[in-house]
């Protein structure tokens, strides 16, 4: 992130980024384990995502006025 900073990136952008990144290694691990035929694996995946997007709502509706 210090890179992010000295380039005058806001940390909304960072953020963002950072998150693609994870979303990213998320359906890698999902492909993996669709192509491997592990049933479990993809499921938590699924829970991780669900999780995440839930997290990202209530993010957004704190931000949001009423």
């Amino acid at each position: 992130t210090v890179p992010a900073r000295e380039a005058r990136v806001d940390f909304a952008e960072i953020g963002r980024a950072l998150a693609l990144v994870e979303d990213a290694g998320l359906l890698i691990h999902r492909a993996a384990a669709l192509l491997l035929g592990i049933p479990a694996a993809n499921q938590a995946v699924d829970q991780v995502l669900w999780e995440s997007g839930v997290q990202e709502a209530r993010h957004a509706a704190v931000g949001t006025p009423v």
